[in-house]
């Protein structure tokens, strides 16, 4: 019988006995642990799983691809807690964050606490974490708010407002600001061209290169008026699902501490300048009433097929079972319980 035995089917350093380990690199086939030295030593391989290799997207949502994800993570985790174990072994501060963290009985804090606004946090390294310049001011006793204005064109501003200012004297601040930018920016850009001894290639760079932007932009605070008066503004919702823009309408009269009563932003808020109004949103926006009415009917879809499961589980208890087919059921059940965790989220 063993001359019929493919070498495929044996250890791929003696070739002699059937294979009873995978080495998580390379995934090399041997029978004992002096085979798999062996094979380290002749191939030069680590015996470490890379964390990078390609995966396809059929095995992501099998048990062996979630927990490899996992342990991925949990190694993560593990040499965070052994590097910090360590700093503080030989006397090292460690500081887990360099941002502005208020404390309970700060002002800040106090005044969040009594407006109902939530902040997210981002990870700290993330850029919308390091853009984030919002501080209590204890001279006027209000926030200090970034503010990331979005615009018509999708383009992408980051500005200083304080809370009582109304959004739309902000945003026309805003906009006032860049004109007056823009202007000095041209007239230093013309006194280096008129410069004779300036070079051509400084001439050249200084060349317009984008004029249906510049014609878009306002030229004066007479355009600046009329295009603040055209405009409808709505406050981001974060983390939503799906590639569309929840926005929330909010009144440009109100000041922005009355916008951000009792709601959720990520670091800071993102409030769209648009001159839609809320029921002539185009693609890709969504009004978070919307929103949420579509997050009720796939609550309810969901219900549906976790009733369907349950009964059709019911079903199979009657039927005799093995071990394997329990733990199946089990992890069903997790699974079940992880989408109407998801679910719950959305809404």
């Amino acid at each position: 019988m063993t001359d019929h035995v493919l070498l495929s089917d044996l250890c791929s350093i003696c070739n002699n006995k059937a294979p009873k380990y995978r080495c998580p690199r390379c995934a090399t086939q041997t029978c004992s642990l002096p085979c798999y030295k062996r094979h380290q030593a002749w191939a030069q391989c680590s015996g470490k799983r890379d964390p990078t290799t390609f995966v396809s997207k059929s095995r992501l949502t099998t048990a062996a691809g979630i927990d490899h994800d996992f342990n991925f993570l949990a190694s993560i985790e593990q040499a965070f807690e052994k590097a910090e174990e360590k700093s503080q072994d030989v006397g090292l501060e460690v500081s887990n964050s360099k941002r502005f963290e208020p404390s309970k009985d700060s002002g800040f804090r106090q005044h969040l606490d009594k407006t109902g606004v939530f902040i997210l946090k981002a990870p700290t390294g993330m850029t919308r974490q390091k853009e984030n310049n919002t501080n209590w001011s204890k001279k006027h006793r209000m926030i200090m708010w970034t503010v990331e204005w979005s615009h018509q064109d999708r383009g992408r501003d980051l500005d200083r407002v304080r809370e009582d200012i109304p959004l739309v004297k902000a945003y026309a601040d805003h906009l006032h600001s860049k004109l007056i930018l823009s202007k000095k920016r041209k007239r230093d850009s013309t006194e280096v061209v008129d410069n004779p001894s300036s070079s051509n290639t400084r001439k050249e760079s200084l060349t317009p290169h984008d004029t249906s932007a510049k014609e878009q932009s306002p030229k004066t605070c007479e355009d600046i008026t009329s295009i603040v008066q055209k405009m409808y503004f709505y406050l981001v919702k974060p983390r939503t699902s799906g590639s569309k823009d929840v926005l929330i309408p909010v009144q440009s009269s109100e000041p922005l501490s009355q916008c951000l009563k009792d709601r959720t932003i990520l670091e800071f808020p993102t409030i769209f300048a648009l001159q839609y109004p809320p029921t002539d949103l185009p693609e890709p926006y969504v009004l978070e009433k919307a929103y949420l009415e579509q997050s009720r009917q796939d609550m309810v879809e969901l219900q549906q097929i976790v009733a369907e499961a349950d009964s059709s589980s019911l079903l199979n208890d009657h039927h005799s079972q093995t071990p394997n087919d329990s733990k199946n059921i089990l992890n069903s059940q997790k699974i079940l319980q992880v989408l109407k965790q998801d679910v719950r989220s959305l809404t």
